[in-house]
């Protein structure tokens, strides 16, 4: 497998900087996530940032079989 290219990387961390910036995109992935009973509406943070951080730790909780609070 080939090393990933910096400029690959910057231009991704561009775009999710991007991504997050606007408040549309996180209330979009958020009802998703409340629609599917993934969240709570009391734990699903504003942020798209905070957002997918909360829902990688869960991911990572679960495949350790560690309850996370997530459904």
């Amino acid at each position: 497998m080939d090393a990933v290219q910096p400029t690959l990387v910057t231009r991704l961390n561009a775009d999710w900087e991007w991504l997050c910036a606007d408040r549309g995109n996180c209330d979009r992935v958020r009802s998703w996530m409340l629609g599917a009973d993934v969240l709570d509406e009391d734990q699903t943070p504003a942020d798209l940032g905070e957002l997918c951080t909360l829902l990688r730790k869960g991911a990572s909780r679960a495949l350790l079989g560690v309850s996370t609070g997530l459904h």
